[in-house]
């Protein structure tokens, strides 16, 4: 990963590898603190491509800030007033990295600083490569409900893994969404509650009591702009382009 050629295929999976990397120990973090060696090692395998002679975290301090200021669209030197300065959140996480243990306070700093210069690479990588394609955001792992399952289940996912929305198959490659606040409504009568959440998704559709929403399709190799259109508040299935093989999920969220 070159800090000065944009143009490489290679390079640019290389760099969409590492922008998923940092992004899925950024939501690591957001579960637990202990997520903080996740995104240090990640932090230090971005500085080790583009530096590949690095050997620890600390070696790779000089390449990650060049990158940062040649690529991040308000450069090293700018400083986000929530966020602070590249070379103020490095020494952070460089100690953190180096200590045996994470507790308490000390450890939500270390954590807060990893989780900002994760931001601040992704934004960097994001930048570098200029076109993107919705398969370089969406997340391959789709959670999904079914038909059949009760709504008790379909409410766990959602409460468990903080999504708006949960997909599902209803045939022929055709699939709908249910969404959090039209759950919630009819959720929401308590004399109705505990009946309802024994309920299967067919059945709560089928009363006209549970509104069920048309999953937006976006194909591989829609572009960023495009399919932002497409999804518009909803979560889009992405699907392959021969064939209609669903591949990975994406909401608007994906693309900040």
């Amino acid at each position: 990963m070159s800090v000065k050629k944009r143009e490489s295929r290679m390079e640019k999976e290389k760099a969409l590898v590492l922008c998923r990397r940092l992004r899925g120990a950024r939501y690591e973090v957001a579960q637990s603190q202990e997520g903080f060696m996740n995104i240090a090692q990640t932090i230090e395998a971005v500085g080790k491509a583009l530096n590949p002679e690095a050997v620890t975290l600390g070696q790779t301090e000089e390449a990650l800030s060049n990158f940062i200021g040649d690529y991040h669209p308000l450069g090293k030197k700018s400083v986000e007033p929530d966020t602070g300065s590249f070379a103020a959140l490095f020494p952070i996480v460089l100690e953190a990295r180096n200590d045996e243990a994470h507790l308490g306070a000390s450890a939500r700093a270390a954590a807060t600083a990893g989780v900002r210069i994760g931001i601040m690479l992704e934004d960097a990588i994001m930048n570098m490569i200029y076109h993107f394609h919705v398969e370089d955001f969406m997340c391959e792992t789709i959670c999904r409900t079914y038909t059949w399952e009760m709504l008790r289940e379909a409410r766990r996912k959602m409460l468990v893994g903080s999504f708006s929305w949960l997909p599902f198959e209803i045939g022929d490659g055709k699939w709908q969404l249910v969404g959090d606040r039209d759950l919630a409504k009819y959720l929401a009568d308590p004399s109705k509650r505990r009946k309802r959440l024994t309920e299967t998704i067919e059945d709560a559709q089928s009363s006209d009591g549970l509104k069920i929403t048309e999953a937006p399709m976006v194909p591989t190799g829609t572009g960023r702009g495009e399919a932002l259109c497409l999804i518009g508040d909803k979560a889009g299935l992405v699907e392959a382009k021969h064939g209609k093989v669903v591949v990975g999920i994406v909401t608007a969220f994906d693309f900040l």
